[in-house]
């Protein structure tokens, strides 16, 4: 079963599956816009900005890392989050204690933001991500294709699986592209800057 994002209540899919009906999805949509704007006011500005970022990650599947099914966008599962999401997110964060302190010995945390940049320019480069991603497309396409519980369309898996770059804005929400998601994390993390302002999210990000 696919998960929500933080904060919303019942997700598209989920409406579909419960076959809402008009009326039911006006009252849906106006109670969600009430209950983020008690979250707004009930959370800090710093607790805002973190839950901000889950919520544009989203919950995944065919797409970058996520914690449920469908062909999802950059998920909250392995760490995941936005194309924006700052490295040193929650760097005080007490449930975190140890990374905390770690990342509190200037020669750790200069260390650590060395080896984002190398996943970066690495692992992140179309070029190293894209053949594994092929790889992995081939050998499950077949089973994607026949699944008939599958959340979302056997093209919303290809297009989230393509090797070509996505035209358009490259998509949003579960048509987020793995490529896009890619390429955009890479240029964020490798133009990184500790302590500099995150720059105003573009396309899909801006839309959350």
């Amino acid at each position: 079963m696919q998960l929500p994002p933080p904060g919303e209540l019942i997700p598209v899919f989920m409406r579909d599956m419960l076959q809402l009906n008009e009326e039911q999805r006006k009252s849906l949509d106006s109670l969600q816009k009430e209950t983020d704007t008690k979250l707004e006011k009930l959370l800090t500005a710093d607790q805002l900005k973190q839950w901000k970022q889950m919520r544009e990650g989203g919950p995944g599947g065919f797409g970058p890392p996520g914690m449920g099914g469908g062909f999802g966008p950059p998920g909250m599962g392995g760490g995941g989050g936005g194309v924006t999401l700052d490295p040193l997110v929650a760097l005080t964060d007490s449930r975190k204690p140890l990374r905390s302190k770690v990342l509190a010995v200037p020669a750790l945390k200069a260390k650590y933001l060395e080896n984002v940049r190398k996943i970066a320019t690495d692992s992140l480069d179309w070029k190293n991500l894209g053949p594994v991603v092929a790889q992995y497309r081939k050998l499950i396409e077949a089973e994607v294709k026949a699944d008939t519980r599958k959340l979302e369309s056997f093209d919303a898996f290809e297009r989230t699986t393509a090797d070509s770059p996505a035209t358009g804005g490259g998509g949003r929400g579960r048509d987020f592209p793995l490529r896009t998601f890619a390429d955009q994390r890479r240029k964020f993390l490798l133009d990184y800057k500790e302590g500099a302002a995150t720059p105003a999210p573009k396309g899909r990000d801006a839309k959350q």
